[in-house]
């Protein structure tokens, strides 16, 4: 498997350069799919490149640098565009694969930290915390999320939340967005505005608040993200009030990877680009790493009419795989290549609950990106295909809410989208009551 199976579907060549970079192994028809990578897994690949981190060898056939999948060299996998955030990200100074990436030739997305500020990880004490993220995104990032508030935790009553209304969230955003405006530099980092709210209602206000603050792109979060119904109706206010359609705009939208989600985002660029809208629509999640945490790999994509998911089982760990020629189960350009014994080492990390050390948790993390990825790639291919007759053995319910997606936004007509609401209300995600973000502990 090499990087030319991820790229299954034609190039479409609608939306301007601005949002490409050369080689990129995701289409450009394609939504793209930006890995949350951790900052710790980050440090360690590099360690392992440039300070000889890593003293045992890589599997056969495997390289230190092939474990640098943003590398535009690597042959081994690569992804172009990945995502950072101040909360796990900031104020580090040693060197890593994202700070010492190639910027012509990848993408970051720089978050802001909501995840940390949901959950009392992260405290904004005015402006000078303000300015330190400020300067930390337009030192590194091609596009940023401006710093928001989220009111997730509202929905969800977590105690001790600092905000005690989606209100009060919204006023704390509006100071951070005053801030930005007026002390943003000369860098050229795209700023993406950030769009919460824990119901329709909620969602309006916000929009209303912020639309007009002088950003770049958009940043889709909260109780709303993977609501399709929601995400249309948004798309045709921003149309009619000129805030898509009107300059090349980057839609990222906050905690989603699902496969299904993955080729309902695909198609809504591609009938926004059809309709002569420059838009780049990204979409993250951390999963291949929080998977980790959890003891489980990715296996193989499940595409079915009812079920477009990327499977996981937990992963073999043992003292019987201590220098076992058993091949790893699940592929993956380097799970190909991997025995038993380059992940099981002497019963050592954390008093011996598990036989992985840090390297055997790298080579588990690149597999689980590649495989997702490749994952969503299959997924695209298979439902890219069957909709060119609209008769879909994977997918039916997605492949009927892209129909009625198409004609929502071709007529923008709120009409004609709630004549379509029960068509949207069939797909299996419509409200997810978290914030949209994630943070991935460390495997035990």
């Amino acid at each position: 498997m090499s990087n030319k199976d991820f790229a299954v579907s034609e190039n479409n060549e609608t939306c301007p350069d601005l949002f490409y970079v050369p080689d990129d192994p995701t289409p450009r028809d394609e939504a793209i799919y930006t890995v949350s990578v951790t900052a710790s897994h980050s440090r360690s690949v590099y360690n392992g490149i440039h300070r000889n981190a890593w003293k045992r060898p890589m599997p056969e056939g495997v390289g230190e640098r092939d474990l640098n999948f943003l590398d535009p060299t690597n042959t081994l996998f690569r992804n172009s565009t990945v995502l950072f955030s101040a909360g796990q990200a900031l104020g580090r100074e040693d060197g890593c694969i994202v700070t010492e990436r190639d910027r012509i030739r990848t993408r970051l997305i720089c978050d802001s930290g909501g995840y940390q500020i949901a959950h009392k990880q992260l405290h904004i004490n005015g402006d000078g915390d303000r300015r330190r993220i400020l300067r930390w995104q337009e030192r590194l990032a091609d596009y940023a999320i401006t710093l928001d508030a989220p009111p997730g935790p509202i929905a969800q009553k977590k105690p001790g939340y600092m905000y005690k209304t989606t209100a009060d969230c919204l006023r704390a955003t509006c100071e951070h967005l005053d801030f930005m405006r007026d002390n943003r530099g000369s860098s050229d980092v795209q700023f993406l505005n950030v769009l919460q709210g824990n119901t329709p209602e909620e969602a309006d206000i916000w929009y209303d608040t912020v639309k007009d603050y002088p950003t770049e792109g958009w940043a889709i979060a909260g109780v709303l993200r993977h609501n399709m119904f929601e995400l249309t109706r948004r798309m045709i206010v921003m149309l009619g009030e000129k805030k898509l359609g009107d300059r090349p705009r980057w839609v990222h939208v906050l905690g989603t990877a699902e496969l299904d989600a993955a080729v309902m985002l695909t198609g809504a660029q591609r009938m926004l680009n059809d309709m002569g809208v420059p838009v780049r629509i990204s979409f993250d999640t951390s999963g291949p790493f929080l998977n980790i945490a959890k003891h489980q790999a990715y296996t193989l994509p499940h595409l079915t009419d009812t079920k477009m998911t990327m499977d996981s089982a937990r992963y073999p760990d043992g003292h019987a795989f201590i220098g076992s020629d058993k091949l790893w189960p699940w592929p993956s350009p380097i799970g190909n290549r991997m025995k038993m014994r380059d992940l099981c080492v002497k019963p050592y990390v954390n008093g011996g609950r598990s036989f992985y050390d840090g390297l055997s948790y790298a080579l588990l993390a690149n597999h689980n990106l590649s495989a997702f990825c490749f994952g969503i790639a299959q997924a695209n291919r298979v439902f890219t295909t069957e909709s060119t007759n609209h008769i879909h053995s994977v997918g039916s319910r997605e492949g009927a809410a892209l129909q009625a997606m198409r004609k929502a936004l071709q007529s923008q007509s709120m009409d004609e989208l709630n004549r379509q609401k029960a068509t949207f209300d069939k797909l299996r995600h419509r409200y997810n009551y978290d914030e949209g973000r994630e943070s991935v502990p460390e495997p035990e």
